[in-house]
């Protein structure tokens, strides 16, 4: 007697007669095409994780480079006009530049007074009062002074020796 589904003439074969997969015997396990998907969307959730943990708003990082720039020509005119006494007066929301304890006759860079008021709701809460410049450029002491709008710092450091403002 023949197997059912066996052509006349076939050969009777026991490798013939049982499937290679049976659907007691399927595979079980994922594709590597589901492994790959997963990793990808684990990857992405943690950059998103992390870009959210690691944010600082872009209003306190600009006003921190405007600090930087306008320390560096404070600087830079104690350097160049050794005969005055160059220095910046920072407070709360604002700083300005003096030129031998009054307010300068020459106006910060890209600014329309010796005065930059800080904008964004960013203000300076560690380090006020006034930063004077040697004829060298350097403060003498090392300073750090902190900008923060509520929920994130950013720090303008000066190093006392060499004046390198970071």
């Amino acid at each position: 007697m023949r197997p059912p589904g066996s052509r006349p003439g076939q050969r009777e074969d026991k490798a013939m007669a049982t499937p290679l997969i049976t659907p007691s015997r399927r595979r079980s396990g994922f594709t590597l095409i589901e492994v790959t998907a997963v990793l990808v969307i684990v990857a992405v959730l943690c950059v998103l994780v992390m870009a959210g943990w690691t944010r600082t708003p872009a209003q306190v990082v600009a006003e921190a480079g405007i600090l930087r720039s306008h320390l560096r020509f404070s600087q830079g005119m104690a350097m160049a006009n050794n005969t005055a006494t160059w220095s910046v007066m920072i407070s709360g929301g604002s700083y300005t530049l003096l030129k031998d304890g009054q307010p300068s006759p020459i106006n910060l860079p890209d600014e329309t007074s010796p005065t930059h008021t800080l904008s964004g709701g960013v203000r300076i809460v560690g380090g006020t009062g006034v930063h004077e410049f040697c004829e060298w450029g350097c403060p003498g002491v090392n300073t750090v002074i902190t900008l923060s709008d509520g929920r994130h710092q950013e720090h303008v450091r000066i190093l006392g020796f060499t004046g390198l403002i970071q």
